[in-house]
């Protein structure tokens, strides 16, 4: 999956029918986001929120920590896990972090994610997420309101949605709600999911434009073998027809 969704080109993408779109989404304004200042040792933050938490999503969480230093080091981003929602597990979210490794770990032996929840929620005005589309639309409304920030009062980070629940192989569901729910709150998207891609990449694409966000999809075919880096990064005066 590709999890650094901000300051990313737009590329063009040409569908199955040979109709040429560019890469969904924009970077963001560099008065807004700018970039890590590496050889200062500067990072940038991105919010992740992990919608599915299935062996997929808890091996997101714990790859995002094995590899912290890398990230920070070669790349200059760090990344911080704000909210996990499961099917059966519950949802937690906590604007300064949540401990991805942890929840992994209760999730994987049975134990919801209300262990883990700290107060915050009540705290800043919120109600407490009991879902996938309650746990988004509360992260979106911290992102817009700083009082509901805990800690902060400049602009939000980067937010980026990793989504990666069951497919619903006639609808695309729920995982095209997340995704709009996602646009809705500011949050790029990652997905791994085939769902909003097969039923709806048209529409999501200029969902996705007028929200300024980005939307990517690598780990959709073929196991996230980088099929479309390989065309956006290496072929990218290359309209690909068929």
């Amino acid at each position: 999956m590709t999890l650094w969704a901000a300051g990313l080109p737009s590329l063009p993408f040409a569908a199955w029918d040979g109709t040429v779109y560019p890469w969904v989404g924009s970077p963001p304004s560099p008065a807004t986001h700018r970039g890590p200042d590496l050889k200062r040792g500067g990072a940038l933050t991105l919010d992740l929120v992990l919608i599915g938490f299935g062996n997929v999503g808890r091996r997101v969480a714990t790859l995002l920590a094995e590899r912290a230093v890398r990230l920070r080091s070669d790349h200059g981003i760090e990344c911080r896990v704000v909210g996990i929602a499961t099917r059966s597990h519950g949802c937690v979210f906590a604007s300064q972090g949540v401990d991805a490794v942890e929840a992994a770990r209760l999730v994987a032996e049975g134990h919801p994610l209300s262990a883990m929840v700290s107060g915050e929620a009540a705290q800043r005005d919120l109600d407490p997420p009991v879902d996938a589309l309650s746990l988004i639309r509360a992260v979106g409304r911290a992102r817009q309101e700083p009082r509901l920030r805990q800690g902060t009062s400049g602009p939000a980070n980067p937010g980026v949605m990793v989504e990666t629940t069951v497919l619903d192989v006639r609808t695309g569901q729920p995982a095209l709600d997340h995704v709009r729910a996602a646009f809705q709150a500011g949050l790029h998207v990652v997905t791994a999911n085939k769902g909003p891609i097969a039923h709806a990449y048209r529409q999501l694409w200029g969902e996705a434009e007028r929200a300024g966000v980005q939307l990517f999809f690598e780990g959709t075919v073929m196991d996230g073998i980088p099929l479309f880096n390989l065309v956006r990064e290496t072929l990218p005066a290359v309209a690909i027809t068929g």
